[in-house]
């Protein structure tokens, strides 16, 4: 049982480190992280849109042979997709910590539980028969104590006696060896010192000490069980302790489990939101440069291509690290109209979009590393 124990410990230590590293894959710092890697790649994203937008600028025509606006709308495709994968890869990762966090729970520390009920109850059985061994041992040694304490009185006696009949014996003998025969004498003065009576009486001792010796053994045979099963005692009610101090440790454990797998839950449905948001980008960047490049092509307006980068804009996920990208380009898509007057459906998207990135201070952030698109 004792190996079994120290495996149950094992395997608590296993899952408390491996609950230690998927929370430190939910830290702030791990989610600040990525949440870095995805504005910085938008940031690389409203850069595209923003150099498409410097392309359209003033009396724009599209002709057949426009090389930069071509460069331009695929550098935005590829970043857009980049950025669609970065997502990709952050849901499968949360996704991943997600279920492994619901296989700790379920298949691990749920399991190690029951084994830990298992071996207590187990070991609470053991401790139960080993009680009433104990009281039995007990009893056992008492009425041993008590017939050796008999024993050891009645040899005393019977030591005593045959001294005295050894004695009475050997003065009888030296006394009238030389007149009488010393049968004849010894059983005159006392039938006890007659060599029949001393030979019975040396048997008897002899007898009882012979008893009184295997009495002994037979109680420090049970006093040394005795001592063992108060040992053992010991020991089982040392693993019991143990095993509820792990049982203990059980349900804050599978408390803070459960509360990772809520988070990474909640972090998936946002990864989510953002993801879909990113694929909708994506897919009219897709779009903006199919129909420029290979469908109207030479028919495309600026005000459609306006509109096109206004598509993908509105998409972007905005917050303080890339608004300040997001209003250059917004201004910059309303500049590029010069003196002519702005289409009202592209002046009033626009401004709408800045009225949402201004919601959003410019702070000056040092990313831990730069997304690029290459």
């Amino acid at each position: 049982m004792e190996n079994t124990i120290l495996a149950h410990r094992q395997s608590l230590a296993e899952m408390r480190t491996e609950l230690d590293g998927l929370d430190a894959a939910l830290s702030v710092g791990a989610a600040t992280k990525r949440s870095e890697t995805i504005s910085c790649a938008l940031k690389v994203g409203t850069d595209s849109l923003y150099d498409l937008s410097a392309l359209i600028s003033g009396d724009f025509e599209l002709t057949h042979d426009d090389g930069p606006l071509k460069v331009a709308l695929d550098r935005l495709v590829a970043t857009f997709d980049h950025i669609t994968e970065l997502a990709d890869s952050q849901l499968a990762e949360v996704g991943r910590l997600h279920s492994d966090a619901i296989e700790l729970r379920n298949a691990k520390l749920r399991p190690l539980q029951d084994k830990l009920d298992e071996s207590k109850s187990e070991i609470e059985a053991q401790l139960t028969r080993n009680r009433e061994a104990i009281t039995a041992t007990s009893n056992t040694v008492n009425v041993l104590q008590e017939s050796v304490d008999t024993m050891n009185r009645a040899h005393r006696s019977l030591q005593d006696k045959l001294s005295e009949a050894e004695r009475v014996h050997e003065g009888v003998n030296i006394a009238v060896s030389i007149l009488i025969p010393i049968w004849g004498i010894v059983g005159l003065i006392d039938p006890n010192a007659s060599p029949g009576a001393v030979f019975n009486l040396r048997n008897c001792v002899n007898e009882a000490r012979d008893a009184l010796h295997r009495e002994k053994t037979a109680l420090e045979k049970a006093g040394e069980s005795l001592k063992s099963e108060r040992q053992q005692q010991g020991e089982l009610e040392n693993q019991v302790s143990r095993l509820q101090a792990m049982l203990s440790e059980i349900i804050p454990l599978e408390n803070q489990v459960t509360a990772t797998v809520e988070k990474t839950d909640i972090l998936q449905q946002a990864i989510i939101v953002v993801k879909q948001q990113l694929a909708v980008a994506a897919q009219r960047a897709a779009q903006l440069s199919n129909t420029v490049l290979i469908t109207a092509h030479a028919s495309s307006t600026k005000q459609e291509i306006c509109t096109g980068i206004l598509d993908i804009a509105e998409q972007v996920p905005l917050d303080f690290r890339n608004s300040n990208e997001m209003k250059l380009l917004l201004n910059e898509l309303l500049s590029s109209y010069g003196g002519a007057v702005v289409p009202a459906a592209i002046e009033s998207r626009a401004n709408e979009l800045l009225g949402v990135a201004a919601k959003y201070p410019s702070i000056e952030w040092h990313p831990t590393e730069v997304v690029t698109n290459s």
